[in-house]
């Protein structure tokens, strides 16, 4: 069963004002969320006992936190503006396939560096491997050779 409806109005009569304020006074203020005093003092002795790697290792202020904000945009651009170029190139790249005309210069040159950049990354992961593997072979000579 609800309440009857609550009239918003100015209460004339004043003992009443008062009765009614004091029934309705501990649901009208905010609850106290803070923690207490020594609760709040341990905490900030824990932090000050902290080395000063550890302290200062999230701390930032509002120049860093934009730099580092700035930079992490400028990185996400970065990649998203050569992931456009790549599918614009790919795009292209079917398109020559489909048509058998090739005589847009632009087009072809865009292409070579496409092929020519891919043709680079396959060659370092192919280093990268083999000295990744050369590199496992002689730490496992040697982990071999100790008694």
């Amino acid at each position: 069963m609800g309440r009857k409806k609550v009239r918003h109005e100015f209460i004339i009569n004043d003992s009443i004002r008062r009765t009614t304020f004091k029934k309705r006074k501990a649901s009208l203020l905010k609850k106290d969320v803070w923690p207490s005093l020594p609760e709040a003092h341990r905490v900030i002795e824990m932090f000050k006992s902290l080395p000063t790697m550890k302290r200062s290792k999230n701390l930032m202020d509002q120049e860093g936190f934009l730099k580092k904000t700035i930079s992490k945009s400028k990185e996400t651009l970065k990649k998203q503006k050569k992931k456009n170029q790549e599918l614009e190139i790919k795009l292209l790249m079917s398109e020559c396939l489909k048509i058998t005309d090739m005589n847009n210069l632009e087009h072809l040159k865009e292409l070579s560096c496409l092929l020519d950049e891919k043709n680079k990354q396959i060659t370092k992961m192919i280093e990268l491997k083999k000295s990744s593997i050369s590199a496992q072979v002689v730490d496992g000579n040697k982990n071999e050779g100790t008694p």
